[in-house]
């Protein structure tokens, strides 16, 4: 079996030459002579009034490659052409051996690399005012030289320098600051614009804070419509493609049910009675702004509290906000008290809510109650209590707050 055998040139930069050559084939550079001088500018005449403003080669069927190389003492512009039909020339894109760059002029020395795809000639013109005199040589091998529109297949590693974020290792033509490279053992890092947005190191991905993991109604082309994205540390938003967005839901069974997300956002159990004999907060929790950031969204609210064993008058509020959702009045003695009900979101300074509020001797149920606060601000969630006899006939034992 032919083998195929891989030579790679390395620049300081880390950019690279690949030649790719069948290894039973010597591999011969050969000169395309004559050098040629360009010292004039054309004159837009196809060099034909001006020879001095071009250098033309006529290449034969075993070109594959040609190396352009531009020497001399000059100033102006260069431009490369390739005909296939001896009539009608066209800019071609040639690659810069040294920094990887590709472009159809030059403006300075330099090696320049390109596929021949079937060209019959190749010339580079003056097409700027030129002064001094720019020395051309040509070569030509039997490899292909990688860049715009080259291809390479090899049966061994491609070995790259290590790069860094600003120029990766594994980089594009067209946006070097696009690829991999390797960040240190057995870790390799995307960059795109000189920042690091993904890496790997074996043993875990980290992604960059902003970046939106997720999926599309089609392909990778497609704009997300599905995605997670992080918010703060330890804290996951499911949603839609926009980072942040907690407007997803999960599929619940196996037809079109979907649910949102739930859980509980905050817990105290620190028994508080009261300490006077006026209304005091017992138990209180700040809602953060935009919890509630989509109409229909919900919280469940239960508290739970007790009295002293006597029979005096007792008050136990629950507010949302400046609204009190319930007030349960009592002279139980010795018992518990609870309250507990839902808030939902009807616009951005609207809410609805219903509470039930229980104790040994009676039950107060309040329905359809409605509230005005700026959801986009916080809200205070609190418990209060009222003993106008006895400081400590109540006591608030817990207040949950859950999402739903």
């Amino acid at each position: 079996m032919r083998r195929l055998c891989l030579a790679l040139a390395f620049t300081l930069a880390g950019a690279a030459s690949l030649v790719l050559h069948d290894g039973a084939t010597p591999v011969h550079a050969q000169a395309i002579t004559p050098n040629q001088n360009i010292t004039v500018v054309d004159s837009g005449t196809a060099c034909v009034t001006a020879p001095a403003a071009c250098a033309i080669y006529m290449l034969d069927s075993v070109t594959p490659a040609v190396t352009f190389s531009i020497s001399g003492t000059w100033t102006g512009t260069l431009t490369f052409e390739g005909t296939n039909n001896d009539a009608t020339w066209t800019s071609v894109l040639v690659a810069n051996l040294a920094t990887a760059a590709s472009a159809t002029t030059t403006t300075a020395n330099g090696t320049f690399g390109l596929t021949n795809s079937g060209f019959l000639k190749l010339r580079v013109r003056a097409t700027a005012a030129i002064t001094g005199s720019a020395l051309v040589t040509l070569a030509r091998g039997s490899g292909v030289v990688t860049g715009p529109g080259g291809s390479v297949a090899a049966t061994g590693q491609f070995l790259a320098a290590d790069g860094t974020v600003a120029a990766p290792g594994y980089a594009y033509t067209a946006e070097p600051g696009l690829g991999w490279y390797r960040t240190g053992a057995n870790t390799i890092t995307l960059a795109t614009g000189g920042a690091n947005y993904f890496t790997s190191d074996g043993a875990k991905f980290k992604m960059a804070a902003g970046l939106p993991l997720g999926w599309t109604a089609t392909n990778s082309a497609a704009a997300l419509d599905t995605a997670f994205s992080r918010t703060a540390a330890g804290v996951i938003a499911f949603g839609t493609g926009a980072q942040g967005s907690t407007a997803g839901q999960f599929a619940v069974g196996t037809g079109t049910a979907a649910a949102t997300f739930g859980g509980t956002l905050f817990t105290s159990t620190t028994a508080t009675a009261t300490t006077g004999t006026i209304e005091e907060t017992l138990l209180q929790y700040t809602l953060p702004a935009n919890t509630l950031a989509v109409n229909g969204r919900g919280l469940r609210i239960t508290v739970y509290g007790t009295t002293a064993a006597n029979a005096n008058s007792k008050t136990l509020k629950l507010y949302f906000g400046l609204t009190v959702l319930n007030s349960l009045n009592t002279t139980s003695s010795g018992s518990g008290l609870v309250i507990t009900g839902t808030v939902f979101r009807t616009g951005a300074s609207t809410q609805i809510s219903g509470t039930t509020g229980l104790t040994n001797t009676g039950l107060a149920i309040i329905g359809g109650t409605a509230s005005a606060e700026a959801l986009s601000g916080t809200v205070l969630i609190k418990v209060t209590g009222t003993t106008p006899t006895l400081l400590g006939d109540i006591t608030a034992q817990i207040l949950l707050v859950e999402a739903i």
